[in-house]
């Protein structure tokens, strides 16, 4: 399965993590499956000096497109939960809609000749 990423973030579904590929760095989706969860990683993540705003903003759509956690974990102000076995689907379709999208784009890819021929 194809893995998706977010700038240097990566969702790496064969081990249940969204990782930093220039340092290594992961966050353990079994370790985001409520909103307290997923806030304090985010603030965790934000007092790094290596995370710029655009590394910041980058693992906010990752969390976005893996979890959809304003819906799923904290919508109308309410504290919801995931279970392992939820997030672990959600990461699985995560990873297929991208494979999916690359599938489609490559439908309507440009061909080009070559002139020398």
């Amino acid at each position: 399965m194809s893995n998706k990423t977010w700038g240097n973030w990566e969702l790496r579904v064969e081990i249940m993590c969204i990782e930093h590929s220039v340092n290594g760095y992961q966050i353990s989706l079994d370790e985001c499956l409520t909103s307290a969860q997923v806030l304090d990683w985010v603030f965790q993540m934000r007092a790094k000096t290596w995370v710029t705003s655009e590394e910041m903003a980058n693992l906010l759509d990752a969390f976005d497109d893996v979890f959809e956690p304003q819906s799923r974990l904290c919508s109308v102000g309410r504290n919801k939960s995931l279970t392992k076995e939820e997030m672990h689907r959600l990461a699985e379709t995560a990873a297929q809609r991208k494979t999916d999208l690359k599938e489609f784009s490559n439908l309507f890819a440009p061909t080009y000749r070559d002139d020398a021929e």
